[in-house]
């Protein structure tokens, strides 16, 4: 199925694929539930289990180091598998994990060990489900609407991102975090609805890679024999662990930088969403996002930190954020969209899950690290540490932009006959 004309430039152009649509709500709906379960986590972890913030950062690495443990293998497996079945399996499980919270909740046997314990198997599923999401999109609208895609994907998290955590306070509020488990675990089930209504028919499927060794170490050579993907992801590491530390930086400069409290925490945070959606959708218009794309968005970002790091007061740093806010997500979008673009079918999975491993796996790396130059020189100094990595990434960027386009145009030459041997 090839896009009509135009589509690429429409915001929306991937919503008039039902495929696309289908698993594009069911996502949406369960991406709200799974911020509902997150901000509940935290709230019962920090008030009903007295924990800490130590705690709390145990939550967090059981979510996360699954990824990166088995983030690359889980990349192939999407090479190896029908990636639909493959997340019918790992979106069954978050439910039946869901579920068995929610359970644990109302029968008040909800304890610290039992919470890291369940978080830890919930990122083992995703840590599948991540790389096989990625490689279904481009099954389920083609190359050509494929940055669309990404960008609308990238759009419905950053909803739910500002939706979910709204949605829990009042939930926890007025009927308690029960509710927020309970809603999690239903949302599962919009987003299994959308897979199994999906029409394989229409699907731009590939054959599936058959088990070979050393399929992991193909798909790094992979990466870095293909300039592009390579400066995507190069750009994305420097990027990653540099700046994108904003979970870090944003608590320390509403408590120690503004010295205020949870309400103007909340506000610089929605702020940062905002932005994220906003910049989800401007970069939906993008069909095709270059090198030099890549460029702008990383020095923009490095911009609007340093805006953020000399803000005098909280209005000021809202903007900031939002700027930064936009600028991540047009960064990122660019970056996926190169590497599902530029990565060959069979090789997607592995490219993707090298994607989620630096985009996940920095922070464990970059968050200490920006936040021992806050400890030791200030908050506002950490934001222009971040702001020097992305001015880094985007020469990197830059550089590698450059040579692409020169290729480009020997190319053009060696067509015409403008360069003979």
């Amino acid at each position: 199925m090839t896009a009509p004309s135009g589509t690429g430039r429409s915001t929306a152009a991937s919503l008039r694929v039902r495929n696309f649509r289908l698993y594009w709500v069911g996502q949406l709906i369960s991406q709200i539930g799974t911020w509902l379960s997150l901000t509940a986590v935290s709230w019962v972890v920090l008030t009903e289990l007295h924990g800490t913030g130590t705690d709390i950062g145990v939550v967090a690495a059981a979510q996360f180091l699954p990824t990166l443990l088995v983030g690359t293998w889980a990349g192939v497996l999407a090479d190896r598998r029908d990636v639909r079945r493959l997340l019918l399996i790992t979106q069954s499980a978050s439910l039946l994990v869901a579920t068995l919270m929610a359970a644990l909740q109302f029968a008040d046997r909800l304890q610290l060990p039992v919470v890291v314990g369940l978080v830890a198997v919930q990122g083992l599923a995703m840590a599948f489900d991540n790389p096989a999401r990625q490689a279904l999109l481009g099954e389920l609208v083609g190359p050509e609407l494929v940055t669309n895609a990404v960008a609308l994907n990238s759009a419905a998290f950053n909803c739910a991102r500002i939706a979910g955590p709204a949605i829990a306070g009042l939930l926890i509020q007025f009927a308690g975090t029960r509710a927020c488990f309970t809603l999690n675990a239903v949302s599962y089930l919009a987003a299994l609805g959308g897979l199994i209504r999906i029409d394989r028919g229409k699907l731009h499927g590939r054959p599936p890679v058959a088990r070979a060794k050393g399929q992991i170490r193909q798909g790094l050579r992979h990466a870095l024999d293909v300039p592009a993907l390579r400066a995507a992801l190069l750009t994305m590491a420097v990027v990653g662990t540099v700046s994108m530390n904003f979970t870090v930086l944003v608590p320390l400069l509403a408590r120690t930088t503004f010295r205020t409290g949870a309400a103007a925490f909340g506000l610089l945070t929605t702020s940062m969403g905002i932005g994220s959606l906003v910049g989800s959708l401007r970069a939906a218009r993008n069909p095709r996002p270059s090198l030099t794309h890549l460029s702008r968005a990383s020095f923009a970002l490095g911009l609007a930190m340093v805006a953020a790091a000399v803000s005098p007061a909280v209005p000021v740093a809202m903007v900031a954020l939002t700027l930064c806010g936009m600028c991540v997500m047009t960064f990122l979008a660019a970056t996926n969209a190169i590497l599902q673009l530029n990565s060959r079918p069979d090789m997607r999975g592995r490219v993707m899950s090298l994607y989620i491993v630096l985009f996940i796996g920095t922070s464990p790396v970059g968050g200490p690290v920006v936040g021992a130059i806050a400890q030791a020189l200030g908050t506002r100094a950490a934001f222009v540490y971040g702001a020097l990595g992305a001015f880094a990434g985007g020469a990197l960027a830059a550089r590698y932009g450059a040579v692409e386009r020169r290729g480009s145009g020997d190319e053009r030459k060696l067509e015409s006959g403008s360069i003979t041997a």
